[in-house]
């Protein structure tokens, strides 16, 4: 056994002290000379059979025990943890907190902690669902008519939001060319200048232009330009303006039915939008009840978990937001830059947030297991093959792995099957209630 002291910290961790025995490092010592003896032969010793005194002649004390102590940090806290009959949530975190006694303190994530409220008296009723109007419907259709607009060439100088078609050549000091096209169709806005790889004061150059005119200036790029070479330097532009081009709505007729929703006349559009626009009504009046019925829930739970689990929720959606910017063609510091924001400052507001998601993703795997919710092995894999169907051979390799595939249609799963739960808990109430009150 070895000398260990625990001492529980808040929240849900605890902190293990072991002081390593004179005797356990030399031993430890010992065992990487052998290995070192091994890589490197001594003359005279079989490998496994080198005095430890001989070792250190050979490749130096300090270098033996250095790597000696590595070992013994791992290996102690392992032992301490099994020891203290301990069970790990997450890895545990050492450090050498003294070196004579050499003495290892680690601190250890335990499972989160979830106790839950009255949850059976749960009772949220649905909210009115919103009337659907004509003019919602025919909102609807005016911006059908502008997804399906087409571009007609006008007379006029060129507006935010219209395309001209132009001949672009960029140059920099010293003549060399970096931007070429012929023929470009460029929509006049941030968008238009993203999807082309240029920078978003082309807009307000151009506007203004008219056909047949050529038109020059200059552009600065920002020094977080995604394409290194471009950072920071002026370029050169000269746009050969073709046409100016505008947005024309597509008509309001059937041809728009037939197009938007392959349905013979503008009627039957009509139609078609009002039942969706009632359904979606109906479905958002549905979620603010299980929106209300989740918060219930985890408003009368206690929680604790360790810090690891919050780092982790953070760590996670910043990931993914930088991910989603640097998709988009915008360079991660440029974005910051834009926003106001360093990393750190970023990691401090998305933290609020996450810790929200950490506490109601536990509380609602309490729920499931006080209800006993599950998900049987045959319909994770009904549901697997289900996702995996509309792909391609070819295609599927491009699906995360299927083990990724089943935890996820596992967890989507289990979150509906808790909802149909809450909402059947909070229906026997309200009927409960009624019956009393009646």
């Amino acid at each position: 056994m070895i000398q260990v002291q625990t001492e529980p910290l808040e929240p849900r961790q605890v902190r293990i002290t072991v002081v390593v025995t004179p005797e356990r490092i030399e031993r430890a010592m010992s065992d990487v000379a052998q290995d070192l003896a091994r890589r490197q032969r001594i003359a005279g010793y079989r490998p496994g059979k080198v005095p430890l005194r001989v070792a250190i002649a050979r490749f130096g004390e300090e270098p033996i025990r250095e790597q000696a102590l590595e070992r013994l940090t791992e290996q102690v806290v392992r032992e301490a943890i099994r020891q203290e009959g301990i069970e790990p949530w997450a890895p545990a975190q050492a450090q050498v907190t003294r070196e004579d006694p050499f003495t290892v303190q680690a601190t250890v994530p335990l499972a989160p902690e979830v106790e839950l409220g009255d949850y059976t008296s749960l009772s949220v009723p649905r909210p009115p669902v919103r009337e659907v109007t004509d003019e919602d419907v025919e909102n609807v259709i005016q911006s059908l008519r502008q997804e399906h607009a087409t571009l007609q060439t006008v007379d006029r100088p060129a507006q935010p939001a219209d395309t001209v078609v132009l001949s672009l050549v960029g140059t920099l000091a010293d003549g060399s060319v970096v931007v070429h096209h012929d023929g470009l169709a460029l929509d006049l806005s941030d968008v238009g200048a993203r999807a082309n790889q240029l920078p978003p004061g082309i807009v307000g150059a151009l506007e203004g232009t008219v056909s047949g005119e050529t038109r020059t200036f200059a552009l600065t790029y920002s020094e977080f330009w995604p394409q290194a070479d471009l950072q920071g330097r002026e370029v050169s532009f000269e746009a050969a303006v073709e046409a100016v081009m505008a947005r024309e709505a597509a008509p309001l007729d059937d041809q728009l039915a037939r197009d938007a929703a392959d349905l013979d006349s503008l009627d039957l559009l009509r139609e078609r939008l009002d039942e969706q626009l009632r359904a979606r009504a109906e479905m958002e009046a549905q979620e603010a009840q299980v929106t209300a019925l989740v918060d219930g829930l985890v408003a009368s739970a206690t929680v604790a978990y360790p810090p690891i689990a919050l780092e982790r929720e953070v760590a996670s959606a910043f990931v993914d937001l930088r991910q989603r910017v640097e998709r988009q063609g915008v360079a991660w510091e440029r974005w910051l830059e834009l926003q106001g924001l360093d990393e750190e400052k970023l990691w401090a507001d998305i933290e609020p947030e996450a810790a929200e998601q950490v506490r109601r993703r536990l509380v609602l795997r309490a729920f499931v297991q006080a209800e006993k919710i599950g998900v049987k092995e045959s319909e994770l894999d009904a549901e697997v093959d289900r996702l995996r169907k509309p792909f391609g051979r070819s295609a599927r390799r491009l699906l995360p792995p299927a083990p990724v595939l089943r935890r996820s249609a596992g967890s989507r799963i289990l979150t509906n099957r808790a909802v149909e739960r809450l909402l059947e808990i909070s229906a026997a109430n309200t009927l409960d209630g009624s019956a009393q009150h009646g």
